[in-house]
């Protein structure tokens, strides 16, 4: 079985960078694993480029829905995206290439993960993250680790290497 983690993220917008920042200190291990892992500055239809041709995708991302505590990780269900009006394919996100991949439904993974970290303020222009978001960066990783191997104890990524 082919699977992928993708981490997005944007090292300028202070909070954003924190899922790169988790990739970067996952990438050996999930690698270990057997897993694909991409770490992206992209958003929206530039996404189905490392997500088509998998089986399986773990999306790894910031959030700030004001429902949970900051540095919280958690599992986000995709229809709780929603897609915004938009009037160019530049300003996609990742609801709108959802939307795309189920579009496309040969070519679709069978599962796709969103796993969530709850920022701080992923809109303010900074390359350093929040205190709250650094003071947390060790154990948000941690949760994020921890995350995906719950997944993919479901029984999801059944060819992956034990855990």
């Amino acid at each position: 079985m082919k699977i992928a983690v993708l981490f997005l993220g944007n090292p300028i917008f202070k909070d954003d960078a924190i899922g790169i920042e988790v990739g970067k200190r996952l990438l050996d291990k999930l690698e270990n694993l057997g897993i694909e892992v991409f770490i992206l500055e992209r958003t929206g239809l530039s996404l189905l480029d490392y997500i088509l041709g998998y089986e399986s995708v773990v999306i790894v991302d910031s959030f700030k829905s004001n429902q949970h505590p900051i540095g919280d990780v958690y599992e986000l269900p995709q229809d709780s995206l929603t897609p915004q009006k938009i009037y160019s394919p530049h300003y996609a996100g990742l609801p709108e290439a959802l939307m795309a991949i189920h579009a496309l439904k040969p070519a679709q993974p069978t599962t796709i993960h969103i796993v969530a970290i709850e920022t701080n303020d992923p809109y303010t222009i900074s390359e350093e993250m929040s205190v709250e978001i650094s003071n947390k960066l060790e154990t948000i990783t941690n949760n994020v680790f921890d995350m995906i191997i719950k997944i993919m104890n479901r029984g999801v990524f059944n060819n992956c290497s034990q855990v």
